[in-house]
């Protein structure tokens, strides 16, 4: 038996319980929605009747004031969208989700929607879905790649049997929860996404979603260029829905006020557009009918567009807890909708009816926002039940996908990771310095001194700390620093007696603690220092700490141990793997970096030498320190420059720099190769 075939029959038993659960759990779902929505909507409305609309009003607010403390109370993870969530799962913990969280995101999830909120189904079911697939993967005591399948073949069970998708919700699982594409992932994603939509079936029936009207198609290959152009128009509100849902969340967030109870703030909002507007609430799949149906205007579907878009980016930047694909479904159909009947205005012998065009807008605006291009063609096939239109599909997705990528890096998932300091860079690899902020790594401030100080003073003080370098410090503010080559610079030039004024620097490259550790071993790298100043970006007198390269590598250390994630770097011989960025180099004795120091090796602009281990010991490293063979030296290596790295290590003639050369200040400050400091070239040199 292959080694494939193993890991499948291992994981076999919990996917098939999985699918099992995910589909019933889809069915559950389902029902908790349709409850809430009539308690509230025609119970709860009936009852206070003569208070309308205050009453219509109050509904959000009385579903967020339920949700909101649930959420804040037992599993915050439920709040948002939830897909975000799975995503993280699956790259920092190995694929380790709460079992509570099944539980507060369908009952919240269920509520939010049921009392008016503009989101959707797809992020509750994947993230109940993979809380379940994951619980089991722990119960079976999986190691982290199989667990990691379980949780995606939990998600895409969810999908599945929701949307009667099953071939989109495998798809899904595997473009944006485990982002590879392995016959072991195929096989687990799609096994779990069949089962779970049999399971659901006689329960929720497989009547289409959208229903086209006859005469849908491609009427003549010219409406290919408008299908294309209504790609880039979705593009534009994909990413611009993306942006106003992260403003909104950022207004809710930067206002002072108890975090539970901020949906409800939300909710108030919204109830409010809810009596404006009353078909922007809960899904909208009653309202798309009628754009499938053709009985809309384009000021109505206009309207409707806008709508939509205040209403989910409120109910969600408030903190509620749902998912955006049906709302991007929503908006996109509208969209489709007003660009069709546009166009059979503009060039009525060639357009066919504006369903087809809806069809395509919900698709290529949830492909703007999602990056999920495939999973958007065959979600909208899937749930119309309608391939006529595959061409127009996969043309106008494409368009609207590469044109939102030029406008904005991440995704509406991926986003609210970066947001977070979480940067996904390739499959389900983790960037781990973008993990770590200085806060985290740096340690205490290093001693310090007066400025009145003798250098004797100074000079005692770093031997019995055995550091090289003081901070000069009077009321608390702090001025410059002195290192052990300012006291031998100034014994060496002057027989009069100085202060540690007189020879400290002042102007200084620091690190500020809420800054990733990414990029301050990049400022170290230029500044070719081992060691920043942390102080407080809002004052930079009051000093709160030092960064050193040892205090990175403890970082790094604990925080890759935590970190289930697959290698991102394989381009140098004798190395053994690293997660994230991260390559361990044996030093061949026939490379031309023996016996060279590090301030004389130009590297590529994308690696940093962060640790030298030697005869068993690990070396901090600085611009003096020697490579010798046989070192095992740990590399932070960019994708971008792995090539380039391989070429430094082990060819004949890699570039290097010449010894006298000194580097380049990072700025207008003054840079000194060991200490962290700065001075000008011209003491460099000396």
């Amino acid at each position: 038996m292959s080694q494939t075939a193993y890991n499948l029959a291992r994981l076999m038993v919990p996917i098939v319980i999985i699918g099992f659960g995910t589909g019933l759990g889809a069915v559950a779902f389902r029902k908790l929605i349709t409850f809430f929505t009539h308690f509230f909507f025609t119970t709860f409305a009936t009852w206070t009747a003569s208070i309308y609309p205050v009453n219509i009003v109050l509904i959000p607010v009385i579903g967020a004031l339920v949700f909101g403390p649930m959420i804040w109370k037992w599993a915050r993870e439920a709040r948002g969208h939830g897909v975000p969530e799975v995503m993280e799962a699956v790259a920092l913990r190995g694929g380790k989700i709460r079992p509570v969280v099944a539980i507060v995101k369908s009952l919240a999830s269920s509520i939010d929607i049921g009392s008016g909120g503009s989101v959707g189904r797809e992020g509750p079911i994947a993230q109940i879905g993979s809380a379940l697939g994951s619980t089991l993967g722990q119960l079976f005591h999986m190691p982290p790649r199989y667990l990691r399948l379980l949780v995606a073949a939990g998600a895409a069970g969810g999908i599945s049997a929701t949307f009667n998708a099953p071939l989109a919700g495998a798809i899904f699982a595997m473009e944006v929860i485990l982002r590879e594409w392995t016959p072991e992932s195929f096989a687990a994603c799609g096994t779990g996404a069949v089962l779970a939509d049999i399971v659901a079936l006689p329960f929720l029936g497989s009547r289409p979603y959208f229903v086209l009207p006859s005469g849908v198609g491609l009427h003549s290959p010219w409406e290919l260029i408008l299908f294309a152009l209504l790609g880039l128009v979705a593009a534009v509100v994909g990413t611009g829905f993306t942006r106003i849902l992260y403003w909104a969340e950022d207004r809710f967030n930067g206002w002072h006020f108890p975090e539970a109870l901020k949906p409800a703030a939300g909710g108030l909002l919204l109830g409010i557009l809810i009596v404006a507007l009353p078909q922007v609430r809960g899904l909208g799949y009653n309202v798309m009918a009628f754009v499938f149906d053709q009985r809309l205007p384009l000021a109505i579907l206009a309207l409707y567009l806008v709508g939509k878009l205040l209403a989910t980016s409120l109910t969600l930047g408030s903190g509620g807890s749902g998912g955006i694909f049906t709302p991007t479904l929503y908006m996109g159909s509208m969209l489709g909708g007003l660009f069709g009947l546009v166009s059979s205005g503009l060039f009525p012998h060639i357009v066919g009816p504006s369903a087809g065009y809806a069809l395509v807008g919900a698709a290529a605006v949830f492909a703007s926002a999602s990056r999920a291009p495939i999973t958007a063609v065959l979600i909208v096939m899937e749930m119309s039940q309608n391939y006529v239109l595959a061409v127009p599909l996969v043309l106008a997705v494409l368009v609207a996908t590469r044109t939102s990528s030029l406008a904005l890096e991440d995704s509406i998932y991926t986003l609210k990771l970066a947001r977070r300091g979480v940067k996904l860079i390739q499959d389900t690899s983790v960037d781990v310095l973008q993990q770590i902020t200085v806060h985290t790594a740096m340690t205490g401030p290093p001693p310090t001194i007066g400025p009145s100080a003798g250098l004797s003073e100074a000079a005692d003080m770093l031997a019995e700390a055995n550091v090289r370098l003081l901070a000069v410090m009077q009321e608390a503010r702090l001025l410059g620093v002195v290192t052990v080559s300012d006291l031998e610079h100034a014994r060496e030039s002057l027989d009069e007696p100085l202060t540690a004024a007189d020879v400290m620097v002042k102007d200084i490259i620091v690190a500020y603690p809420d800054e990733h550790l990414r990029e301050v071993l990049r400022r170290m790298a230029r500044a070719n220092v081992d060691q920043l100043l942390v102080v407080d970006p809002a004052n930079p007198e009051h000093l709160e700490g030092v960064i050193r390269r040892v205090d990175i590598m403890r970082a790094l250390e604990t925080q890759i141990g935590q970190v289930s994630t697959e290698p991102a770097f394989e381009a140098l011989p004798h190395s053994r793997r690293r997660r994230g960025g991260f390559a361990e180099v044996e030093l061949p004795p026939f490379s031309p970096l023996s016996h060279k120091a590090l301030k004389d090796i130009r590297f590529p602009a994308g690696v940093v030498v962060v640790a030298v281990e030697r005869a068993g010991r690990t070396v901090a490293p600085h611009g003096a320190t020697l490579l010798l063979p046989d070192d095992h030296i740990l590399l932070y290596v960019v994708p971008e420059d792995q090539k380039a790295a391989a070429v430094a290590f082990v060819e004949k003639g890699a570039p290097q720099r010449p010894p006298e050369a000194v580097d380049e200040p990072v700025t207008s400050q003054r840079t000194r190769v060991d200490e962290g400091t700065t001075h000008t070239p011209e003491d460099a040199e000396r």
